[in-house]
């Protein structure tokens, strides 16, 4: 395994031991950093209920499963998963994509297609900004982006088409995933 070349397709050139930061400039106007700000915030206040509504360890499992959250499950529950191989019902995949438009595509029954299409694309881009943007939700969130469209279009979603063409999109934008990212191999 060559960790050089796995963070070459991530566009990682350089590691720093203890690096210093120095604020130069604040911005003022827009910043989508302000944005990203709000997201996490809206993302903690998710757990929060989510930890209040559920005693443990039922409210780490449900962060776990819903938004890929880890940190307030146990250590001895994740060995657990690891043991009996379940680790990946606390990943996020496809799965939680499909939910967030089966739900949003009930709640918005009424409104028009093109509407419903919006809102939903708009709840799938937080959501991939809310758990982090890793590179499985942006596959599944490619993928169910996809499946989508074709359905929005009014079109019979052919799944092995969407598959091929979310991989070849994907591999256009970083052809290193293609050698180095074991999770994008596996997905496909």
């Amino acid at each position: 395994f060559n960790y050089a070349d796995f963070l070459m397709k991530d566009h990682v050139y350089w590691l720093l031991d203890k690096p210093h930061l120095k604020k130069i400039v604040e911005r003022k106007g827009f910043n989508w950093f302000d944005l990203n700000d709000y997201l996490y915030q809206l993302k903690n206040l998710f757990l929060f209920k989510t930890y209040n509504i559920f005693i443990e360890p039922a409210g780490g499992i449900i962060g776990g499963v819903l938004i890929g959250e880890r940190s307030n499950i146990s250590p001895g529950i994740l060995k657990n998963f690891q043991i009996t191989g379940l680790t990946h019902i606390l990943a996020i995949s496809g799965f939680n994509i499909s939910l967030i438009i089966n739900i949003i595509s009930f709640l918005v029954a009424r409104q028009g297609k093109w509407t419903r299409f919006l809102i939903i694309l708009a709840l799938i881009i937080i959501f991939v900004i809310i758990t982090g943007a890793s590179a499985s939700v942006i596959r599944a969130a490619v993928m169910g982006g996809m499946v989508l469209t074709v359905k929005t279009l009014g079109k019979s979603s052919q799944i092995l088409k969407i598959i091929l063409l979310s991989g070849f999109l994907m591999v256009m934008v970083n052809p290193r995933i293609l050698n180095f990212d074991i999770s994008f191999q596996l997905s496909f």
